[in-house]
């Protein structure tokens, strides 16, 4: 399968409106914090023996996360996961955030015609405390 990246005036465009104004604010039982659309990618794949076109975003997430930790519940920030690296693995971090956050910014990224269809489309979460 090979890729290739699309880069017209329509995905410029695009790119220069969602980091603009795709930050979104987020608190519930889970997160509170602030997630930031950072980068944007129409990309072409040469699947199943036709072209079709895969979008892709990158975020960035500000804030706190509420899981357990020593046994105990509590809110987490990213200091504390960098102070005790050995206890968590960074890839299945990324991969839960990439799955909690999918909806969120799946609604977000609809009102720029960016159609996300799977959590995979979010290619990089960078967690910064």
């Amino acid at each position: 399968m090979r890729t290739q990246t699309i880069k017209t005036a329509e995905v410029k465009t695009v790119r220069r409106i969602v980091k603009k104004y795709g930050t979104l604010s987020i608190e519930n039982n889970k997160f509170e914090g602030v997630l930031q659309i950072v980068g944007y990618r129409k990309v072409e794949c040469n699947k199943y023996g036709y072209s079709q076109f895969d979008e892709q975003v990158d975020v960035v997430f500000k804030g706190k996360i509420h899981a357990i930790m020593n046994g105990r519940y509590k809110w987490i920030q990213h200091s504390d996961i960098t102070q005790n690296a050995k206890a968590i693995s960074q890839v299945k971090l990324n991969r839960v955030l990439r799955r909690f956050f999918f909806e969120d910014i799946q609604l977000r990224t609809a009102l720029f015609g960016i159609r996300l269809s799977q959590s995979s489309d979010i290619k990089k979460v960078k967690w910064v405390g």
